[in-house]
Order: structure tokens, then C-alpha cells, then sequence
């Protein structure tokens, strides 16, 4: 957004600059980095510190990789029963 300008010397120059910094609208867009979804943590997610849960997908910092540290809600995951029984047929098939 462009303000007229009628400056004929340095001194309405000044004056204009001034009101146009003054508008706001030339102020720079902050981009805030992402953080930690968890309640009460507000750690930046940046590439080094941060893991995304295999269960659940959420991206989370490293304090709270951990399922029983985030709320960690399976999108798919067998149940510790049906996984337990198709590992056993697995094995059985192997010693067959």
C-alpha cells in the first residue's frame, strides 16, 4: 500500500516516511517457528530437537518422544494380543 507523496524538499520526505512507517504497512510478516504440542511445554520444533511419534504422527520435542509422555492417540495399531498371536505364527512357520 502506497501513500501519495508531494514532498518538494527533504523535510516533507521525512514527514511522509514517517507516516508511512507509522500505518504499519510496511511491517515484515513474523513467521513463528512450530512448538511443542504437549500442555505446559512451549519448546521450539526445530530439525535437531524434535521427533514425530511413530503411533500417533504428532511432531513433538525430544522430552516427549515417548508415548506415555505426550497423548498419544494411535491412528492404526494392532492391539498388543493380535500382534503378540501373529508373531507367533510367524515363528511357527519358521521351525516348520
Amino acid at each position: 500500500m502506497a501513500l501519495p507523496c508531494d514532498a518538494k524538499d527533504e523535510q516533507s520526505s521525512v514527514h511522509v516516511f514517517d507516516r508511512h512507517v507509522a500505518s504499519g504497512a510496511c511491517a515484515p510478516s513474523v513467521k513463528t517457528k512450530p512448538r511443542c504440542p504437549v500442555k505446559g511445554c512451549r519448546e521450539k520444533l526445530t530439525f535437531s530437537n524434535s521427533c514425530q511419534c511413530g503411533s500417533c504422527g504428532l511432531k513433538v520435542c525430544l522430552k516427549h518422544r515417548f508415548e506415555d509422555q505426550h497423548e498419544c492417540r494411535p491412528t492404526c495399531r494392532q492391539s498388543a494380543g493380535a500382534f503378540g498371536s501373529s508373531l507367533m505364527q510367524q515363528l511357527q512357520r519358521l521351525v516348520k
